[in-house]
């Protein structure tokens, strides 16, 4: 997801399919968000895609920006660990961290919950049910 701070085209979600990611902005944007898996040119590619100075973020294929492009990237991943998990779940159950769970919805009504998050309507989290 390309990110421009203001003007138009901020904050904004670009289809990587629709054709070239060039094409569909207007510029140089100061945040680049990769959630999709690229071969490494495609994935080079993205770097002349945001301004000197700018980050792109990854968590799919890592994005790795010349000394000499200004640009800084991070290949972000989430590791699974069962210890992990389960210590977090006894922290949960011992009362030291806190879910502020506000509703319960229905994966039916998953746009609404969208909408009612950008426009900021919600607190808490709000769990998808199927």
């Amino acid at each position: 997801m390309p990110r421009r701070s203001g003007g138009r085209g901020a904050d904004r979600l670009v289809d990587h399919t629709a054709g070239p990611l060039g094409d569909a902005l207007d510029g140089p944007v100061d945040v680049l968000f990769n959630l999709v898996p690229l071969s490494p040119p495609d994935a080079a590619a993205l770097v002349p895609l945001v301004r000197r100075g700018g980050r792109i973020v990854s968590v799919a294929t890592p994005v790795e920006p010349s000394h000499d492009a200004g640009v800084s990237a991070v290949h972000l991943v989430a590791r699974n660990d069962v210890a992990d998990l389960a210590a977090l779940v006894g922290l949960v159950d011992a009362g030291a961290v806190r879910l502020d769970i506000s509703s319960a919805r229905p994966l039916s009504e998953l746009a609404e919950v969208h909408r009612l998050g950008e426009a900021g309507l919600i607190r808490g989290k709000v769990l998808i049910v199927p």
